[in-house]
């Protein structure tokens, strides 16, 4: 699919730059992790835990860690929980993701975007081949403060303002539609989504521009 050339182009990171089957193993783990952390938190068991973050994930576009907010429980408690989960050995090098950033930075410069900890890009992206200075700006969750994302357009906004450039010359691409597709549309900036339905890409190996 072919799409028209972005002054600056925002990625994703979970799910979007890091992708295929061990990427699906490795963030399994991180459900397994909130669950834990819930279970401990709520003093329930483990089945109980996934129970209720499996409802969450259903009705909120995957996002189990939304239950921790419903039932008080700090989003440090999420935060610490997806730190507990080390990339080494699990995640590949990522030679897709690497040679389609290395085309990508032919037409336009790319910012990298997760509301997932600051302190696992590092890790991420060392196990899996993507180097840091691949990208003019890089945002991730950090501890103690809200994430950067979550479903809010506001980030975006920043973004824009922060380069000078207009709504339209920003695309962000993310497999999340409420959190990285429909935000960026509502301030007229563009996006792309990884998914399944007509509308999307398949991986991020598919977005090129003309």
């Amino acid at each position: 699919m072919n799409f028209s050339i972005p002054k600056y182009l925002a990625l994703d990171i979970d799910n979007t730059l890091i992708f295929g089957a061990e990427a699906d193993v490795f963030y399994g783990r991180y459900k397994r992790a909130l669950e834990t952390a819930f279970a401990q938190e709520m003093k329930i068991s483990i089945e109980q835990a996934q129970t209720c973050l499996n409802a969450y994930r259903t009705a909120y576009d995957g996002q189990g860690e939304l239950a921790f907010e419903t039932f008080g429980i700090s989003q440090t408690c999420v935060y610490d929980a997806f730190c507990t989960v080390n990339p080494a050995g699990t995640l590949p090098m990522m030679k897709t993701t690497i040679a389609t950033i290395t085309r990508l930075l032919k037409y336009t410069k790319l910012i990298a975007i997760t509301d997932g900890p600051v302190e696992q890009i590092d890790r991420i992206f060392t196990a899996t081949g993507i180097r840091r200075e691949w990208f003019t700006e890089i945002i991730g969750w950090e501890r103690g403060k809200g994430k950067p994302k979550n479903g809010s357009s506001r980030i975006y906004a920043d973004v824009i303002a922060r380069y000078g450039i207009a709504p339209e010359e920003f695309m962000m691409v993310g497999d999340v539609y409420s959190i990285d597709v429909e935000p960026a549309r509502q301030i007229g900036a563009r996006s792309v989504h990884i998914g399944n339905s007509p509308e999307s890409i398949a991986d991020i190996s598919l977005l090129s521009f003309t």
